[in-house]
């Protein structure tokens, strides 16, 4: 698995915080988190995570996650971050990336929106799956091709 620890942007820096090994027994596949950093500084605004794969879990949990704190949103810091973390995709040969969110969510929906990611629809998430254990019955998908 091929990981960057610095990866520069214009408003945003990734910097890398933690890799997690597969865990084929649970279907996830490595991971490598990274701190959103705001561009030459080390003020911390979010986290973002890739995961390096594809399966049935991708598909329906996405490979790429992030998160923005509350009082940093609406800066554009989340489409930057997932078009930086696209490069981590090509480095370890992923070509189809997928991004899913809840239905509700329509900031992340937008984020989607933003990078260009191809709407897949909105799917009612299997009987087993975790996120559906959790609560959640639906969610929308997208896919980036690489």
């Amino acid at each position: 698995m091929t990981i960057k620890n610095l990866i520069s942007g214009e408003k945003i820096d990734l910097i890398f915080k933690a890799k997690f090994g597969a865990m084929p027994e649970k279907g996830y596949v490595p991971k490598i988190v990274y701190n959103i950093v705001i561009h030459n500084t080390n003020y911390i605004v979010g986290e973002c995570d890739a995961r390096i794969g594809n399966n049935e879990n991708t598909y329906w949990g996405g490979n790429i996650g992030y998160f923005i704190k509350e009082e940093e949103r609406g800066h554009g810091y989340a489409p930057e971050a997932v078009k930086l973390l696209l490069q981590v995709f090509k480095d370890n040969g992923i070509s189809d990336v997928y991004i899913t969110n809840d239905i509700s969510n329509l900031s992340s929906k937008r984020v989607c929106e933003k990078v260009g990611a191809k709407f897949i629809g909105v799917r009612e998430l299997p009987l087993d799956n975790e996120m559906r254990k959790s609560g959640e019955t639906h969610v929308n998908i997208f896919l980036i091709k690489l």
